[in-house]
C-alpha cells in the first residue's frame, strides 16, 4: 500500500520516516515527497574503455552546481544526487520516481535502482542517473525539483537490515562501485 500525504506526514512526526534536512509542506505530493537536485554532479570522461570484469570504474569530473549551473546537452549522461536524505523503518519501502514535468522535457532521473528501502542503518542519499533523451540543451541548477519519492508499507520487516553493502554510508554523490561484495 502506497502511503498518502497525510500518512507520510504522520510517519515523519513519529520518526518512522526520517528526511534530512526536513519535510517541507510545499514538497508534499498526494502520494509522495518532491526531491531536489543536490549541489554535486559527476560527468564521466569521454572515450574511456572500462572492463566491467576488472572492478574498475570510469574516471569522472565533479562539478559544484552551487558555484555554476551545468549545461546538459542532448544524449549526455551525468550522475547527480538529491539534496534530501532518507531513512525509514524496516517495514517501509522508499522509492524514487521521476517527475512528469521533467520527463516531458525528455530528462530521466533514474535508469534503475529506484528502491531506497529501510535496510540502511543511517540516512541515505539518493544518486540520480540523469540522461537527456531530448534534442534540447538544458541548464541544471542546484535545488531544482527533480523527482518524487514515494513510500510503501511492506508486509513485514526485512531480515537483512544493517548488512554492509557497496554503497554503505552514502551521503551525496558516489560514482559506480564495481568492487564485488
Amino acid at each position: 500500500m502506497k502511503l498518502p500525504d497525510y500518512m507520510i506526514e504522520k510517519y515523519v512526526r513519529r520518526g518512522k520516516i526520517k528526511i534530512i534536512p526536513g519535510l517541507k509542506k510545499k514538497d508534499i505530493r498526494p502520494v509522495g515527497v518532491r526531491v531536489h537536485l543536490g549541489k554535486d554532479i559527476l560527468v564521466y570522461k569521454k572515450g574511456q574503455k572500462i572492463d566491467l570484469g576488472k572492478e574498475e570504474a570510469p574516471k569522472g569530473i565533479k562539478y559544484d552546481l552551487s558555484k555554476k549551473p551545468f549545461v546538459l546537452k542532448p544524449g549526455e549522461f551525468i550522475l547527480g544526487h538529491t539534496q534530501e536524505q532518507f531513512k525509514t523503518d524496516r517495514d517501509i519501502l522508499c522509492q524514487l520516481d521521476g517527475r512528469s514535468t521533467i520527463a516531458r522535457l525528455g530528462l530521466s532521473v533514474h535508469i534503475t535502482a529506484s528502491i531506497i528501502d529501510g535496510t540502511f542503518v543511517e540516512e541515505h542519499g539518493i544518486v540520480l542517473e540523469i540522461y537527456n533523451h531530448s534534442n534540447v540543451t538544458y541548464v541544471l541548477h542546484e535545488g531544482i525539483a527533480i523527482g518524487c519519492v514515494t513510500f510503501e508499507l511492506m508486509k513485514g520487516k526485512t531480515k537483512t537490515a544493517g548488512l554492509s553493502y557497496q554503497y554503505h554510508g552514502q551521503i551525496g554523490l558516489l560514482p559506480a562501485n564495481l568492487k564485488k561484495k
